[in-house]
């Protein structure tokens, strides 16, 4: 900056200089600097109404932010997104966000036909928690753009916090229908199965799984998740054929072949047979020495079975290896300690 104002002290009126000087005081985020220097060369140069927007909005200038994003409309920025992500950005929590929600009404009421403005206003009152307001916004933009992966996903992410977990179903199956190979619609759909989940409404739960399963049953996490769920609904054969895949293909001597181990020992004590499954647990605690749960549940169903002191042994490495894991699971603790105060009681 020293060099450019030493250049400009001979030649005062290279535009080209100016227009430097302007983009370093705006990246150094100079911000009253950069407002004076604009000043300084307004009808010399053509200035970025947007970095004027995002300095004044910055210094908490709400009125000169707010009269530079009306502005902006009127010289060529209709149906851009450029004045809007600056807003955004620089008014993105606190009392700014309500500036900017403000704003974007001001715009919506001026401007009617800025359905970009729809969308952004839909994201800030999401993002202040006002959720029913920000479902109306972002429905009022689809009126424009019916297909947008995106808003739509809001809605789904809407239905869902608001507890609407029928309207969530509903809303995710038909994002993912229309948009199947979309991140957003996948990652939305995920978020209602486990609301789902959460609500023990399992056989709904499956059924929308099912679809995500259904686009990539390649995905070892959907797989596990879809094993998951088909035991919690009773289909246990269903289930070990996943989780049996999933022992075959994943890596060897890893923590995840290690719980996949485990998943499925616990789908074969569901189906009655139990030696498998304690050599399913068995098994799992060698692949992986810090593998807990395995050791848990082979400490239990070793208990199961009356032999007493191998369970106690199982159940106090399951307490090691989560110790050895640096897991901080209050609960998970306490529970093999249960199972131990138990052994205790058996005669």
């Amino acid at each position: 900056l020293a060099e450019i104002e030493a250049a400009l002290a001979i030649a005062p009126d290279q535009t080209e200089l100016l227009a430097y000087r302007l983009g370093v005081l705006y990246r150094s985020e100079r911000w009253a600097d950069f407002l004076a220097a604009c000043a300084e060369v307004e009808g010399k140069l053509s200035l970025d109404l947007g970095r004027m927007l995002d300095a004044n909005a910055r210094l908490g200038r709400v009125v000169e932010a707010e009269a530079l994003f009306l502005r902006m409309f009127d010289e060529g920025y209709s149906g851009r997104n450029e004045p809007f992500m600056y807003l955004s950005r620089a008014w993105a929590e606190g009392a700014r966000l309500e500036d900017q929600i403000r704003v974007l009404r001001l715009l919506l009421e001026k401007r009617p036909e800025e359905w970009l403005g729809r969308y952004y206003l839909g994201y800030a009152l999401a993002v202040a928690g006002r959720l029913p307001e920000a479902r109306r916004a972002f429905e009022s933009y689809l009126e424009n753009d019916p297909d947008n992966v995106t808003t739509l996903a809001h809605l789904v992410r809407i239905a869902r916090l608001e507890g609407r977990l029928g309207d969530a179903r509903r809303l995710g199956e038909s994002l993912l229908g229309r948009h199947p190979d979309s991140e957003a619609a996948r990652t939305e759909t995920a978020e209602v199965v486990l609301a789902l989940v959460e609500a023990k409404q399992f056989p709904v739960a499956l059924a929308l799984h099912s679809r995500l399963y259904d686009l990539d049953p390649e995905d070892p996490d959907l797989a596990r998740n879809q094993a998951v769920l088909l035991k919690e609904n009773g289909l246990l054969e269903e289930s070990l054929a996943i989780m049996s895949q999933l022992v075959a293909e994943a890596p060897v001597a890893t923590s995840r072949l290690a719980s996949f181990m485990n998943d499925r020992g616990l789908c074969l004590i569901g189906l009655g047979r139990l030696e498998e499954a304690l050599a399913a647990f068995e098994e799992a605690a060698k692949t992986w020495e810090r593998e807990a749960d395995a050791r848990e549940n082979l400490g239990v169903l070793l208990a199961r079975l009356g032999r007493k002191e191998e369970a106690r042994r199982a159940l106090l490495a399951s307490i090691e290896a989560r110790r050895a894991e640096g897991s901080t699971e209050v609960m998970a603790f306490g529970r093999a300690r249960y199972h131990l105060r138990a052994l205790d009681r058996r005669p």
